[in-house]
């Protein structure tokens, strides 16, 4: 690309010598963008972006005692065919380099974590496709272009058998290094994302529905790579292709599908000899595992009775990976129960009702209606409650009660007495007082008076009970 020292780029076979020219042209520009070896990489501006290891509040220091574990391993990059013992040809991945894996998980465990959300795959993967022109990049070596903060290098040191080192930049194995990285990524090209370019990790794809918007799209993209001093991995990079592989899916105009290969490599598996071998099995247990804890809760003794209604609200609930349910997947057809809750993905969603506005104005409509029902059915109820009460009072007849008259008191527990021919009506008693609003003041020879509720008296028309005399009884002989 540039005079007598010739630098390879991938660009599509299919272009115009005009289309050539012009994409060379662009590349030429800001080849400081791309990398073609290691010793190209600056990092990104100290400035701009740093990462920071900060340490929990109560952590303990700690010190790894040195061991030799295989701390080498093969960096694996585009594919060849070779023959196995059965002279059949199988692809395999070549051999580009070596990566110094560190093991850091006591530095992990002490370190504050970032919970800074990566994109979901599903939701780039769809907006992505339906385009024209693709131009895939790949950042060069990943987390090693950002800077570490030079007072948190210490914590990152290793030792080899002769000396001392410490990464200067971001090495893998950091539990906060996939979201500080995408962080990164993010404020880099933060007004071009969604616009003219996506962004997973070291993952770039930039797009257009023509040549010169993709083209366009494309440079600014590589002139913001210069300005941070990002470099791009040119043996990963393809310019101004009309589809390509992302995140193991075909992105193309005609939409998005699953890469055959690996769907090849999947079904050639051996079948698992055990239950723990399958992973579906366990993902799904653990989902009903979760069910039941929900279900359960502190009651342990009862998850056998609630096992069943735990699977099959798993089987029933709605799985976005197969964009279906587990049941509709077995049946063919999908499960209708009186009440169902389904909770639709986004493509779904696009897909069945795209306008948004309209769909929002209808549920508003529909969230009207559920408040008037709500309303009318309270009104209902009052309108009932005020019925009941006048049947109610229309049977109850009126009784005057005045001072002197003898009344019987209705004694409610007495219903707790076994014995139907026993009376729940105690006294008589005579009345003392009458009060206007239905209270009467009661009154007894040997005890205190007291008061009670109108209603629970009835008049007492008989007489004083006389006491029961048993005369002297006569006795008679067998004889007589």
């Amino acid at each position: 690309m540039s005079g007598d020292d010739k630098l390879p780029v991938i660009i599509a076979k299919d272009l115009s010598v005009e289309e050539k020219t012009a994409l060379i042209t662009v590349l030429k520009s800001h080849k400081r963008a791309i990398a073609w070896k290691l010793s190209n990489i600056k990092g990104i501006d100290l400035e701009f972006c740093t990462h920071k290891i900060l340490m929990e509040e109560d952590f303990e220091p700690a010190v790894q005692h040195q061991r030799r574990p295989g701390a080498l391993c093969t960096k694996k990059g585009g594919f060849t065919v070779v023959e196995n013992e059965d002279n059949e040809l199988i692809p395999t991945r070549l051999v580009m380099g070596w990566r110094v894996c560190i093991d850091y998980h006591k530095l992990n465990e002490a370190t504050q974590k970032d919970h800074f959300p990566l994109p979901f795959m599903d939701q780039m993967l769809e907006r992505l496709a339906g385009n024209q022109y693709y131009c895939f990049l790949d950042g060069f070596s990943g987390y090693f272009q950002i800077p570490i903060d030079p007072k948190d290098q210490e914590k990152i040191t290793f030792t080899y058998p002769y000396e001392t080192f410490a990464y200067r930049r971001i090495p893998f194995r950091l539990c906060n290094a996939p979201g500080m990285f995408q962080r990164c990524m993010m404020a880099i090209f933060h007004d071009m994302i969604e616009k003219t370019m996506k962004v997973f990790m070291d993952d770039f794809s930039v797009f257009g529905n023509s040549f010169q918007s993709c083209l366009s799209h494309l440079e600014r993209m590589l002139k913001r790579c210069e300005d941070t001093n990002l470099c791009l991995n040119w043996e990963k990079s393809h310019f101004m292709v009309k589809k390509g592989i992302v995140l193991g899916h075909k992105i193309s105009k005609q939409w998005m599908d699953v890469d055959k290969a690996k769907v090849d490599v999947i079904t050639k598996l051996p079948h698992p000899t055990t239950v723990k071998t399958s992973g579906q099995v366990e993902v799904s247990n653990h989902g009903l595992k979760h069910i039941l804890k929900r279900a359960v809760g502190e009651n342990r003794a009862s998850w056998l009775d609630k096992l069943d209604d735990a699977h099959w609200a798993f089987q029933t609930a709605y799985k976005t990976p197969i964009r279906c349910t587990p049941y509709k997947l077995v049946y063919e057809k999908a499960c209708h129960l009186p009440v169902e809750l389904e909770h639709k993905a986004y493509w779904d969603l696009k897909k069945a009702n795209f306008d948004l506005k309209t769909a929002g104005d209808y549920r508003k409509v529909q969230i009207n209606e559920l408040n008037e029902l709500r309303n009318q059915a309270y009104e209902n109820s009052l309108i009932y409650k005020e019925k009941t009460k006048r049947l109610h009072d229309s049977k109850i007849k009126n009784r005057v009660f005045n001072i002197g008259d003898r009344v019987l008191v209705f004694n409610s527990r007495l219903k707790i007495f076994s014995g139907k021919l026993k009376s729940r009506w105690s006294g008589p008693f005579t009345i003392s007082w009458v009060y206007p609003y239905g209270t009467v003041e009661l009154s007894q020879p040997d005890r205190p008076n007291f008061k009670v509720n109108g209603h629970r008296l009835k008049h007492y028309f008989g007489k004083d009970i006389p006491k029961l005399v048993v005369p002297d009884l006569q006795t008679f002989s067998r004889d007589h």
